[in-house]
């Protein structure tokens, strides 16, 4: 089959605005849900896989060319996905899947830079590729990196390597659509050098299906002070597993793990305790689910399916009971002081399903027994008078 990509490049200037995006880092926001899709996240991933460490992209994923190579293209920070150009580039995608085929200009005459600038209001600079024909994220990208077959060679034609490989830009929205347009597959990037509104190590992370057997989990990681994590974890339904460095350094790298594959969904979130011992999540709070995986059509799950109410008058601070396990079978609740004791506390796991429920009986401690219990995350809903309810999420470790 044949594919088609082609790329305008142009420097623009734009005004600083405000930004949507308002909810934790890999979160879909309340006011978009749905942005970034799977799809998406696994542009974001490979990008910044190619960034951090491009010849070892190239000899993974491209082939044996003279391309990328470090004179040319040194290894650069990843970048990090922005909402307003996330909207962007998917309704640049659509647009073209829907109604013109391939082009940077939209359907209704308005130049790409407009259309982005119409979206994303930041101070910076911007940059896009566009492709079509590739059905999924591993093709597009070789796409835009070889820029052509034989590859264009580094600083000749190479357009889309340049966006992809630019070290000026910080921030990046992809944008994929399936229409009935010539080649059907529509995918977008675009590109801004604006500031970033987070400051996470951990820049993206997804999950690809590689065949009916496996399914590989990939997460892009930065430390700003250049030191390895001193752990780096997927929990997938609770059960807490090691990632391994893929590409990259420690400090600077990407992180994956394959398993076999499911019958139906799972929920999955990226852990890493970096070099000082601070916590780092992605998603922020949510949790991923594993889209394509037997007969998964699920994509994101909010932390849990339960109403959060006010906290008791009382409580001046956040809520703080002590969690402790013992054995595998069984949790210690402590509160502070008597002001602090729920009426019943339930634990949850990720997808919401009620694994334990303990009443308090107006004291401070309690014995609470629960099934066996993997390394992991987890939610605890204390339940006050008054149909009062308070979330914590705990992380139950050896």
């Amino acid at each position: 089959m044949r594919i088609v990509v082609l790329l305008t490049l142009a420097v623009v200037n734009i005004v600083t605005g405000s930004s949507a995006q308002t909810k934790g880092y890999g979160d879909w926001p309340d006011d978009y849900p749905g942005y970034p899709d799977m799809k998406e996240r696994r542009v974001l991933v490979l990008t910044n896989t190619c960034r951090m460490a491009p010849e070892e992209y190239r000899d993974t994923y491209i082939g044996d060319y003279q391309i990328l190579l470090p004179a040319n293209y040194p290894p650069v920070d990843p970048l990090y996905w922005h909402i307003d150009l996330n909207r962007s580039s998917r309704f640049h995608s659509k647009d073209m899947a829907d109604n013109h085929g391939l082009s940077h200009t939209s359907s209704d005459g308005t130049a790409w830079d407009d259309r982005i600038r119409s979206f994303y209001t930041k101070s910076g600079y911007f940059a896009e590729n566009i492709a079509t024909g590739g059905k999924d994220a591993f093709s597009t990208m070789r796409q835009w990196i070889m820029d052509g077959d034989p590859p264009a060679p580094d600083g000749s034609g190479d357009g889309h390597r340049k966006s992809i490989m630019g070290a000026k830009y910080n921030e990046l929205g992809s944008g994929y659509a399936y229409g009935t347009q010539q080649w059907y597959h529509f995918w977008t990037q675009d590109f801004s050098t604006g500031t970033p509104d987070f400051s996470t190590p951990i820049t993206a992370g997804a999950h690809f299906i590689m065949d009916t057997d496996s399914i590989l989990f990939m997460v892009t990681y930065t430390d700003p002070n250049g030191q390895a994590p001193k752990k780096a974890s997927l929990v997938i339904d609770s059960m807490t597993l090691d990632l391994s460095l893929f590409m990259g350094s420690d400090a600077k790298g990407t992180y994956t793990l394959s398993l076999p594959t499911a019958d139906d969904c799972r929920y999955y979130c990226f852990q890493f305790t970096d070099s000082d011992g601070n916590f780092h999540r992605h998603p922020a709070g949510g949790m991923l689910v594993t889209i394509g995986e037997g007969s998964c059509e699920e994509q994101y799950q909010d932390p849990v399916n339960v109403s959060i109410g006010k906290q008791p008058a009382h409580n001046k601070t956040p809520l703080r009971v002590t969690v402790t396990r013992f054995m595998s079978s069984e949790i210690l609740l402590k509160a502070p002081d008597m002001r602090w004791v729920p009426v019943a506390s339930t634990l949850v796991n990720c997808k919401g399903e009620l694994l334990a429920r303990c009443t308090w009986d107006g004291v401070f401690m309690r014995l609470c027994p629960v099934q066996s219990l993997a390394n992991g995350t987890y939610f605890l809903v204390h339940h006050f008078v008054g149909q009062v309810k308070v979330v914590v999420k705990v992380s139950l470790v050896d």
